[in-house]
């Protein structure tokens, strides 16, 4: 039985818990891959507060946080998107689904986020994408062998 399901999901994480994952992370994520994913839920002033906007950038021009709604289209989008490149072989774009994915589960509060961050992900990222599927219910799947 799946531990958790997209449709279920919903930010959790505070404005001061998304700041400090941003902080924690930063070392870590060279291309800034993970701090942008998590930057589209903060709002207008903890970004400000951060140093993240351009000089002057409005609340306007920032707009809302994503929401649960936006949250979960993102992860069926990322789920979507990890798992036709772990079909299709298609490199460091595999990584890519996997941050991305594990962003969102981050903003959900699902801690297992970062045990799969952390995987090597197997060939292809296959292993983190069928650890991340158990814990969904999603079928397995299996890395192009060929490509």
């Amino acid at each position: 039985m799946a531990k958790y399901t997209i449709d279920t999901a919903r930010v959790i994480l505070t404005q001061a818990e998304i700041r400090a994952l941003f902080d924690r992370i930063a070392p870590m994520d060279l291309f800034g891959e993970f701090r942008a994913g998590l930057a589209a839920y903060l709002t207008f002033e903890t970004a400000q507060a951060m140093g993240l906007l351009k000089d002057g950038t409005t609340a306007s021009q920032w707009g809302e946080p994503k929401g649960d709604v936006a949250l979960r289209e993102d992860m069926v989008h990322y789920r979507d998107w990890w798992r036709q490149k772990v079909e299709n072989g298609r490199g460091i774009s595999c990584f890519r689904g996997k941050v991305q994915f594990c962003i969102r589960m981050a903003i959900a509060g699902m801690p297992e986020w970062e045990s799969v961050l952390d995987s090597d992900g197997g060939y292809y990222q296959e292993d983190a994408y069928n650890a991340m599927g158990a814990l969904f219910g999603w079928e397995p799947v299996e890395g192009c062998r060929h490509c």
